[in-house]
């Protein structure tokens, strides 16, 4: 579901404005209209809002609200309790103490370096992350932003809203979902900001390391890299085999602690940057995230105390990831059905390709969409995604940590709709 459609809360003037602010609106792209209008509002009300509201769903393979990692997380120390009510917890000045020097520890664990006090800030989640980064960075002076694709729709309504001029770099399949983006570092102009994911989103599929590390030398001054890593499971994590990452890189990452653990109701993430931006994160606290969830503050900080815990957890997550994407395989061969190769996060996808049929794409959507009605089974496409088109074929998102009867069985059944080659 898209995120307008999911914040309620949301004025309809601001929903219009949100939706103006979409391509092709005040967003530029690096060739002739290569994205799609994010029109899962419309799909949503006409194909799946009654089976939704009335609970007739039989699968959900794109669904966002629940995940089955087969995780129970306990909190062991008796003194969870009381720290949890005992005070008001915002990552200002000293106030998290002893608890973000545990944080720290386990960071430092995760990514094979060392962490300044004043070298991270916390957040209530990645989303919250992401728009403090976007604030601060705006504070700096920071105009353009320069994005690869796929992208997650929170962060594009962000960049819209605070009114960044945004260049969409578009990727596909048979390029490896390479966006060139370190040719337009060469000859960016200062201020701007590159925005990449890690493991790159909607695909599951790590970044290559030698292109990361061509941003970083290339960087011109003035200029920044952020990377959103909510989806980082791997630990140590993948681009800790990276030098490149010294104190005073012009480098933001975004990292959640229990998204990658599908524990979504725990609220808690990092932004992970140069000590000089201390101050700018600092300021905005208040403003961005509020106070901290106590409980999930005090949970991490067991996590931070047996850092061989924390990476069983992600380690049996990913495992789980990909012995699942081995069975979705097994059912789409013989099918004209590609599933993208996931192997880092739980948010992959499936390529429905058309093939020679002689159907236009709006008709081959629509009879998609139609099937999944009649089977009562909702998806999210491409285009919520930021996936560029590609005239003849469909994207489908896949939440790889949904409980298996969704995605597996959607997999059999879309298999045998789609067998022709």
């Amino acid at each position: 579901m898209s995120w307008i459609s999911r914040a309620r809360w949301i004025s309809q003037p601001m929903r219009r404005k949100i939706a103006e602010a979409w391509p092709p609106g005040n967003v530029a792209t690096a060739s002739s209209s290569p994205f799609s209008q994010d029109d899962f509002p419309e799909i949503y009300e006409k194909y799946f809002k009654d089976i939704v509201e009335s609970g007739a769903i039989t699968m959900d393979p794109s669904g966002w609200r629940d995940t089955d990692a087969g995780l129970k997380i306990v909190p062991t120390t008796t003194s969870a309790a009381s720290f949890v009510a005992a005070r008001y917890h915002v990552d200002h000045g000293n106030n998290l103490g002893q608890s973000k020097t545990g944080i720290g520890s386990l960071l430092e664990c995760w990514d094979r370096r060392k962490y300044r006090h004043d070298s991270f800030s916390i957040f209530s989640s990645v989303t919250t992350a992401s728009l403090g980064t976007l604030f601060a960075l705006k504070n700096m002076g920071v105009t353009h932003i320069v994005a690869d694709t796929p992208l997650y729709f929170g962060s594009i309504y962000q960049m819209n809203l605070l009114g960044f001029n945004v260049t969409l770099l578009p990727t596909y399949a048979d390029s490896g979902y390479l966006s060139g983006i370190q040719n337009h570092v060469k000859t960016a102009r200062s201020p701007t900001v590159f925005w990449i994911s890690q493991p790159k989103f909607g695909l599951g599929i790590d970044q290559n390391l030698s292109i990361v590390e061509q941003l970083i030398d290339l960087i011109p001054q003035g200029c920044w890299l952020v990377i959103d890593e909510a989806m980082e499971m791997r630990f140590p994590s993948w681009l800790s085999q990276s030098e490149r990452f010294v104190a005073d890189a012009p480098v933001i990452r975004l990292r959640g602690f229990f998204k990658p653990l599908g524990l979504n109701g725990f609220r808690i993430a990092a932004a992970l940057h140069p000590p000089a931006l201390r101050s700018h994160y600092e300021s905005l606290q208040w403003a961005v995230t509020g106070g901290l969830d106590g409980f999930s503050l005090a949970v991490l900080n067991e996590f931070a105390q047996s850092p061989a815990q924390f990476k069983g957890m992600l380690d049996h997550c990913r495992e789980k990831i990909l012995t699942r994407r081995e069975i979705i395989e097994s059912f789409l061969s013989g099918s004209s059905l590609k599933l993208n190769p996931i192997v880092n996060g739980y948010i992959g996808s499936m390529r429905i390709p058309w093939g020679t049929r002689p159907e236009k794409h709006v008709q081959m959507r629509d009879s998609l969409l139609s099937f999944c009605q009649a089977m009562k089974m909702p998806v999210m496409l491409g285009a919520s995604m930021l996936f560029a088109f590609e005239e003849g074929t469909e994207i489908v998102r896949l939440n790889f940590l949904s409980e298996p009867h969704h995605i597996e069985n959607f997999a059999k059944v879309m298999a045998e709709r789609y067998n022709f080659k």
